[in-house]
């Protein structure tokens, strides 16, 4: 599958709707991707022995609206690492869906091919431990962060994910800037079968599905989003999200009592205080038919509010210790303050 200006918006909407809100909003990485080209392939393309690894943001929504030239720190930064490694990197891995900005900027300019695949298993996740390398214990640093003030770090140390996002976050807090980081590089023949398979190729096809009915979604109550069933409907009438040592953190209310609970994705659904969806299930917010980022919910907006299975990869008790229930009731509690 190739990617490039034909058909990057398609991708693009529906890349939006598996990120659960969270991810790049889409106009943004529209813009940082005008005119970039990458081929997907599968991971059975590859040698057991070539070099995988990913590349991805870090900082707030509005540091990618900010005039920073994130295709040239992702480039930086994979440069960086296979110096580092000394190997070449054969293929990119995104992170997770709605966040491929950066390996596609990165895999356009190196000239690699993009893995049909991404870290977190076909949605998007606020935490860099939410993903197959922290459910498998495999590591991700050594890394390499590329700073937007110029600056790039070398940290060569195996770390686990929690260990990497809290060095990363905490470099670029301190020297207030956002950056790109590249890091996950591992062979094939050790990540090749505990990565989630064919999940852009999922992408494209949910995009395909909302833009070839977008004059009959928008504006209709019960949008189609197909494997997803539409649970909820009406109108926002709070919105109390805040920026909380760089995640959106917070609660989205609907006019029947619905809360939607936000870690930079929609998490979870209660209905007082029931939790009735929890991530890793795929929590989707749709406003005329369209896939809502959780920083562009507005009171007064009417939503449907869809739910989606996920990923094989998140069955199993392991996987849910990450990122389950009992994450989101304890995110519950933190954002009620009890």
């Amino acid at each position: 599958m190739t990617i490039d200006s034909n058909n990057l918006e398609t991708y693009l909407l529906g890349a939006s709707a598996l990120a659960c809100g969270g991810g790049l909003p889409r106009e943004v990485a529209a813009s940082m991707l005008d005119g970039v080209c990458v081929e997907v392939v599968s991971v059975d393309t590859f040698a057991p022995t070539d070099v995988l690894a990913s590349v991805y943001g870090i900082g707030s929504v509005a540091d990618t609206r900010a005039e920073v030239d994130f295709g040239l720190l992702a480039l930086r930064a994979i440069k960086g690492l296979q110096e580092l490694i000394g190997q070449p990197i054969a293929g990119l891995v995104s992170g997770e869906i709605g966040g491929e900005a950066s390996v596609f900027l990165a895999a356009d300019r190196l000239g690699v091919k993009v893995v049909d695949a991404d870290l977190v298993g076909g949605r998007a996740a606020p935490e860099v431990i939410m993903d197959c390398y922290g459910v498998n214990e495999i590591p991700v640093g050594p890394f390499v962060l590329a700073c937007s003030d110029g600056e790039v770090i070398v940290v060569d140390e195996v770390l686990d994910g929690g260990a990497v996002e809290e060095r990363a976050r905490g470099l670029l807090k301190e020297r207030q800037v956002a950056g790109v980081l590249a890091a996950y590089a591992q062979p094939v023949e050790v990540v090749g079968d505990i990565l989630p398979k064919e999940t852009l190729t999922q992408a494209m096809e949910v995009g395909i599905k909302l833009s070839t009915q977008s004059e009959t979604l928008r504006g209709s109550e019960t949008p189609l989003l197909e494997g997803f069933s539409c649970v909820r409907s009406g109108d926002i009438v709070s919105v109390v999200l805040d920026d909380r040592d760089g995640f959106l953190v917070g609660t989205v209310g609907l006019e029947d009592g619905t809360m939607l609970i936000v870690k930079n994705e929609v998490l979870g659904l209660y209905q007082g205080a029931s939790l009735v969806v929890s991530a890793p299930d795929l929590i989707v917010v749709l406003c005329d038919g369209l896939p809502v980022h959780t920083t562009d919910l507005r009171i007064g907006q009417r939503v449907e509010v869809f739910v989606g299975t996920s990923h094989s990869c998140w069955r199993s008790r392991k996987a849910r210790a990450v990122l389950g229930p009992s994450y989101v009731q304890h995110l519950y509690r933190f954002v009620q303050g009890t």
